[in-house]
């Protein structure tokens, strides 16, 4: 007998237990209608149409708490209820529940890796997820050793100059949107009419006025 009750003890203890940890939070109360300083605004600025009423609510902190609910979507995005918590002015803890537009994730939308295109150009596809859509643009540059900023695969790149006259140069693809991204090396060796040099600096750019050698 004394087995059998301590069982049923413990059987009661467990169930205060279970319902007090699935007991729901009560609502936080709104504040009478007007407008607020407050300091947080629990809203989905992206993917809602909002309403032009709001209802405010005062934390613990004395600080207020703004809602404006969705009216609508974006194209694309579901309506869903959100739980936020939190602790009342006054003590205690309370909900507020409001409405927020959520998008589905997309599938296989990931970017492609620079490629060889052809002699003069690398391609990508950059694929976008917009609110479950994937869009994807077909991206061209300029491979290394060219500069430009192509919109097509059959123009738009250019073959790094002589600088000085003297010295060949070369850039890296992803940073010769312009001449400027074609340079020569430090270390670089080049020769004029008196004979051969080194440069002990990077040295970059097209204009062969630019430099002195």
């Amino acid at each position: 007998m004394k087995f059998r009750l301590f069982f049923n003890v413990v059987t009661v203890c467990a169930l205060v237990m279970l319902v007090s940890t699935n007991a729901r939070a009560v609502l936080c109360e709104t504040e009478p209608a007007g407008s607020y300083p407050y300091a947080m605004e629990l809203v989905d600025h992206t993917h809602c149409n909002y309403g032009t009423s709001s209802r405010y609510y005062r934390l613990q902190s004395g600080e207020y708490v703004k809602v404006t609910d969705c009216t609508s979507c974006t194209s694309g995005a579901t309506m869903n209820p959100v739980r936020y918590t939190t602790n009342p002015y006054g003590g205690g803890q309370c909900e507020i529940w409001y409405e927020e537009c959520q998008c589905p994730d997309c599938t296989n939308c990931t970017s492609t890796s620079w490629t060889s295109y052809n002699t003069t150009h690398e391609r990508r596809t950059l694929k976008t997820c917009n609110c479950g859509t994937c869009s994807s643009t077909t991206q061209y540059r300029c491979k290394s050793g060219y500069y430009g900023n192509p919109s097509t695969s059959s123009s738009g790149c250019t073959a790094c100059p002589t600088l000085c006259g003297r010295l060949s140069s070369t850039s890296t693809a992803g940073s010769n949107g312009t001449v400027m991204g074609c340079c020569a090396a430090s270390g670089s060796t080049g020769s004029n009419s008196t004979g051969s040099f080194t440069i002990t600096s990077q040295v970059c750019g097209g204009d062969p006025l630019e430099f002195d050698l």
